[in-house]
């Protein structure tokens, strides 16, 4: 469950999770879904932010393997230097 506060912060299971204050890993638009945003906090918490079409935002505290599973699924999204920071250097494919 989560109370927005604006559409920077948000308050979830008593933690305030920042758009601000947190490194954006990944920001993708789909024809389909809306937009997704994963979110890295200074503390080492990982969040999303999601906004279908016409439909209301939903965020989400979410753990290491389904912020991985969500810029997998988002490559063109990746912003790779805050990607590198997080997850540490890449092998080139």
């Amino acid at each position: 469950m989560f109370i927005i506060m604006n559409n920077k912060e948000f308050i979830i299971n008593g933690k305030l999770y920042s758009t601000e204050g947190s490194l954006l890993l990944c920001k993708s638009i789909d024809a389909c879904f809306g937009e997704i945003e994963v979110y890295h906090t200074k503390k080492g918490a990982f969040f999303s932010v999601s906004t279908p079409f016409a439909e209301k935002t939903e965020v989400k505290v979410i753990d290491r393997q389904a912020a991985l599973k969500i810029l997998d699924d988002n490559p063109g999204g990746i912003i790779n230097e805050n990607y590198i920071k997080v997850f540490g250097n890449v092998e080139i494919g």
